[in-house]
């Protein structure tokens, strides 16, 4: 009876004893006398850009420069990309706009000019309020500051407002941006007015361009595609033969067809003439599948298995469907019991912004999880309706249970049911006082933890050393307590009137076998002086005099 009782209660408990980590300890810094702040090799830059805040001192710095700036505290925030915001303006950089801030957006990026040797320097970016329109620090001239936006990418040449293309922040004469289209080439776009490289007309043999999808152009007489698609490379144009100028029309981004043939990118597919009317084209994503009602074609000629009269694919995905099952990760069908044919907008339904989960029937599927652990059958109307609204998300416990995540921290690391779990396995922390400290680490009611993600499993570890009440973030990555400051496990300094006064650049990775840790360089300054700091692999520190910290602040 008692071995029945002992086996019952390991079973019971087996979840959370293999959730019970090796513990991590807090170390001090080590000492050094000297620490040599220099340009390493493989980085063009002196700084890490990015804000550094303290209590009454604010400082951003660029790659080459560090300057300090002040604002209205009580309301200032950080933004992304090096802005912040309070209610008197935008700050980028550092840099004060008295401006009104409604309509508020980050819109792209435009590479620095490099330095001596090519040397990365590092992004300005292209941003807007409802009224004005900048590039960096530089206002610039944009029709509709409200609407200006990317054409495609976040990262890519081409912009627009309502009514014009812009070559980063040089507007297009001419341009008409309700009608434009977009390739596979990075510095080419076109309208209806004109295909344009690096913001300019261009024509071939005298003859406008006009594009047809990501590879084909044409003009009235010659059918064209270039295989140039790097920044800075030179525009070629290769004419294209057995393709009709005069009659080629676009059907999506890889497909186009002329008179006589359907075609894929250049290449011609099997689909017959009598089946024009027949075609359905199915491009998204990283998948091209074209149809003539009898056959499933993928690219060009490939034929497939699918049941071309009920063959679809769910929106923004590559995910596909027939009469058969939804499929995923290939041919293989997503582990639904299927009773009757999926039909989208009727028993399946699909939205990534929305939770991804691909719902079938009253059965649920979350297809960039780990198989089958992901299923999720016998859902009520209410669970049904809040997974197509994004309003729930579920998970299968160690035990095969079905959890509903009330709240997510990490990849893998989440509370559902009251209980912090990591993957499918509970642990032991509270999930009542279990917050987030930043750079993985959480603490509750008792203890302090390290979410190691990296490793062969995920892990919560345990992490001893600190005083757990008072542990609270203390920015730019520190953690600190009623007594000291940390980075990580490392224990550096008292915390006593803390500033955070710089970060240079530190070693940098070389080649793909250079194990070496990344490290970054911090002057600190607190009730006992200044300390200069090398952190990112063992954390070693030594103090400085006020004329040694003067002189290393003053280098620019």
């Amino acid at each position: 009876m008692r071995f029945f009782i002992l086996l019952l209660w390991l079973f019971c408990v087996s979840p959370y004893l293999f959730a019970q980590k090796e513990i991590l300890q807090v170390t001090d810094a080590t000492k050094v006398s000297s620490l040599d702040v220099s340009q390493n090799w493989n980085s063009g830059c002196r700084y890490v850009e990015g804000y550094i805040l303290n209590q009454n001192r604010l400082i951003y710095q660029t790659c080459d420069t560090r300057h300090e700036f002040s604002a209205d505290m009580p309301s200032f925030q950080l933004k992304r990309d090096g802005f912040a915001m309070d209610k008197n303006g935008i700050y980028y950089q550092g840099v004060f706009f008295p401006i009104d801030t409604t309509g508020f957006k980050v819109v792209g990026e435009k590479e620095r000019p490099r330095g001596e040797g090519g040397v990365y320097k590092g992004v300005e970016y292209l941003w807007r309020t409802n009224q004005k329109a900048f590039l960096g620090t530089q206002e610039i001239e944009v029709a509709d500051p409200a609407s200006f936006k990317a054409v495609e990418y976040f990262n890519g040449c081409y912009f627009k407002d309502k009514d014009y293309l812009y070559y980063y922040e040089n507007k297009i004469v001419g341009s008409h941006s309700p009608s434009v289209r977009t390739h596979s080439y990075l510095e080419l776009i076109s309208d209806k007015n004109n295909t344009y490289h690096k913001g300019v007309p261009v024509s071939y043999k005298g003859q406008k361009i006009e594009n047809i999808n990501n590879i084909l152009f044409k003009t009235s007489e010659y059918v064209l595609y270039t295989p140039t698609f790097a920044i800075g490379e030179e525009l070629r144009w290769i004419e294209v033969e057995d393709i009709d100028a005069k009659t080629l029309r676009p059907l999506s981004r890889h497909y186009a067809m002329d008179k006589d043939h359907i075609f894929y990118g250049k290449a011609k597919t099997p689909i017959e003439k009598k089946n024009f009317a027949n075609i359905r084209v199915f491009d998204q994503v990283n998948s091209e599948y074209i149809s003539d009602g009898k056959t499933v074609y993928s690219e060009a000629d490939y034929k497939t298995n699918y049941d071309a009269p009920t063959f679809g694919m769910l929106p923004k995905s590559d995910f596909k469907y027939d009469k058969k099952g939804i499929y995923y990760n290939g041919k293989e069908k997503m582990p639904f019991h299927y009773t009757v044919p999926p039909v989208l907008g009727k028993n399946t339904f699909y939205n990534f912004d929305k939770g991804a989960y691909v719902i079938y029937l009253n059965q649920a599927f979350y297809p960039f999880g780990e198989g089958k652990k992901d299923y999720f059958p016998n859902l009520t109307p209410k669970q049904v309706k809040d997974l197509k609204e994004g309003k729930l998300f579920l998970v299968n416990n160690a035990m095969d249970k079905k959890a509903e995540i009330q709240d997510a921290f990490a990849y893998n690391l989440y509370k559902a049911n009251n209980k912090i779990y990591v993957a499918q396995t509970p642990q032991r922390a509270d999930a009542n006082t279990f917050v987030g400290l930043g750079s993985g680490f959480y603490k509750d009611k008792d203890k302090v933890y390290y979410y190691d993600r990296w490793g062969e499993k995920e892990k919560l570890r345990v992490v001893q050393g600190y005083d757990t009440p008072t542990l609270t973030p203390a920015g730019n990555g520190f953690l600190a307590d009623k007594d000291y400051w940390y980075y990580g496990t490392t224990r550096l300094f008292q915390n006593k009137d803390v500033e955070l006064l710089a970060i240079y650049t530190g070693y940098r990775k070389g080649c793909g076998m250079d194990t070496a840790p990344g490290t970054n360089y911090y002057l600190f300054k607190n009730a006992q002086g200044y300390w200069l700091a090398e952190l990112g692999g063992t954390g070693v520190m030594c103090p400085l005099t006020d004329e040694q910290a003067s002189k290393l602040l003053n280098q620019q």
